[in-house]
């Protein structure tokens, strides 16, 4: 063997290898996670792993609550019970938009059938186009555009559901390059508090833009005593929350913290829930529905200017006040 065809050889081995690491290496699209398709710039973002939801407790307690619907018996399968992961993104507007991301393991032509299906019986008229790898799925008509929900799926990546100019940028989130975000730093405090049980991780970057023209709008009103205005800006002062349930055994795990803009805000607020938590405790109707049992595990922890809100209790109890639809008087 010559000198150059040798050469040849190891060149082309070595071009092969790399393509083959290339390949392994690079993210499949089959393994998009649905948080994946967050747009930067969400105030609001939240996740729930429907898997380990059907797997707990939970699933049979929240069945009763589920809207009976149509939808299974026009797409022939149950969508939910398909689905795997749903993320959820707010974005700083106050428009309403919002958008939802879906794991699922589905195919293109199920998918199809049932945003079509589901559509006509709304008596909408379905319009299927492509872009790109993106099959989009809306209602017909100019002001649909920007005012009726659109669907977005393609093999192997998340379903997506958006109005507006939402569904195109949770698409760009999607196939773009990830920055780290404040949400990511939010959620490892959440998912570490609930390990490998968690079913629902939140967080929210609340805007102080809003909070400091509700703090404007107090500090007009004449009527409104200096405690309250301290406790309201306490309030207004969280600027970040962590939120995480976790589903262990027949027990559900609540985890929040909550960020304020100093330690003295935080203070306020905990003596402020605290108060609060035991005054509710203490009514009747919390005692009758099983109120009362939940607030009384309430631990509330100060870390400076950080609060943290954990408690544990039955699915059963935890359901059962919801049902009761109990609300505290004011």
């Amino acid at each position: 063997m010559t000198t150059r065809r040798r050469n040849l050889l190891l060149l082309a081995a070595v071009i092969a290898c790399a393509a083959l690491g290339a390949v392994l290496l690079a993210p499949s699209l089959r393994e998009r996670r649905a948080i994946d398709a967050v747009p930067d710039g969400a105030f609001l973002v939240a996740t729930i792993d429907l898997v380990k939801m059907r797997q707990s407790p939970l699933a049979h307690e929240l069945g009763a609550l589920r809207e009976v619907s149509d939808v299974t018996e026009l797409c022939g399968f149950d969508p939910l019970a398909r689905a795997k992961t749903i993320a959820i993104a707010v974005p700083e507007k106050p428009d309403g938009v919002f958008g939802l991301a879906i794991t699922h393991d589905l195919k293109e032509d199920e998918l199809a059938k049932c945003a079509e299906r589901v559509m006509s019986a709304r008596s909408a008229v379905p319009s299927v186009t492509l872009r790109g790898s993106w099959t989009i799925v809306q209602q017909e008509g100019i002001l649909s555009e920007a005012t009726r929900p659109k669907i977005a799926y393609r093999d192997g990546a998340p379903l997506l559901v958006a109005r507006g100019d939402y569904l195109a940028a949770m698409q760009h989130a999607l196939d773009g390059p990830k920055a780290p975000s404040e949400h990511d730093a939010l959620r490892k405090i959440a998912e570490a508090r609930a390990g490998e049980n968690a079913v629902l991780v939140a967080t929210a970057l609340l805007p102080k833009t809003v909070r400091d023209k509700i703090k404007d709008e107090l500090a007009t009103e004449a009527d409104t005593s200096e405690s309250k205005k301290n406790t309201m800006g306490a309030i207004l002062a969280v600027s970040e929350v962590a939120l995480s349930v976790a589903s262990r055994g027949d027990q559900v795990d609540v985890f929040a913290e909550l960020r304020c803009e100093t330690s003295g805000a935080c203070s306020t607020l905990s003596e402020f829930l605290d108060r609060k938590r035991r005054e509710l405790a203490q009514q009747p109707a919390a005692r009758l529905i099983g109120l009362a049992g939940i607030l009384d595990g309430v631990h509330l922890e100060l870390r400076g200017d950080a609060l943290d809100a954990t408690f544990s209790a039955p699915a059963t109890e935890l359901v059962r006040v919801v049902r009761s639809g109990f609300s505290a008087p004011r």
